[in-house]
Parts: structure tokens; C-alpha cells; sequence
């Protein structure tokens, strides 16, 4: 996932928390990002969103512990190109 927003031009940085950041350019905002049980944890403009203490567990979120599709899409035509 991390190689894929460079291929967009953003540079994921590492904190000492653990969450990545990375400044989206449109809207230019910052994008949070916590791996942890085996997902992936996004908030935009909210660090806190995605501390170890307000993520929930895959177990609380989906009905009987049943994995669920999920999807993210990007139009990379919105992206600049410079």
C-alpha cells in the first residue's frame, strides 16, 4: 500500500507511534495510516483517529469475525502531474 501512494507522488513518513503521514495534495491535507491486525487504519486531518487506543478490533467491526470486502479507489487523473 505504502509503494502505491508513491507511484502518486506521496512519501509516506514513519512517526515514532507508528503511523505513517502523508500530505495529500488535493485537498492539502494530512492523511494518517496505522497497520495493526492486519488492516489498515486511514484518517484524514485526525491523528487520533488512528491511535492504538481508538482503533477497534476486526472482531468488533464485522459480524462474526467474517473477513468483508473492502475497496479503495484512486482517480489518478485528478492527481497533478507536476
Amino acid at each position: 500500500m505504502l509503494d502505491l501512494l508513491g507511484n502518486f507522488g506521496m512519501t509516506p513518513e514513519k512517526g515514532d507511534d507508528g503511523v505513517y503521514t502523508v500530505q495529500a495534495p488535493l485537498p492539502p491535507i494530512p492523511i494518517y495510516i496505522r497497520f495493526a491486525n492486519k488492516y489498515a487504519y486511514i484518517a484524514a486531518q485526525n491523528k487520533a483517529a488512528v491511535a492504538k487506543e481508538s482503533i477497534l478490533e476486526p472482531t468488533k467491526v464485522f459480524s462474526g469475525g467474517k473477513r468483508q470486502p473492502s475497496q479503495l479507489c484512486f482517480d489518478s487523473i485528478k492527481f497533478p502531474t507536476t
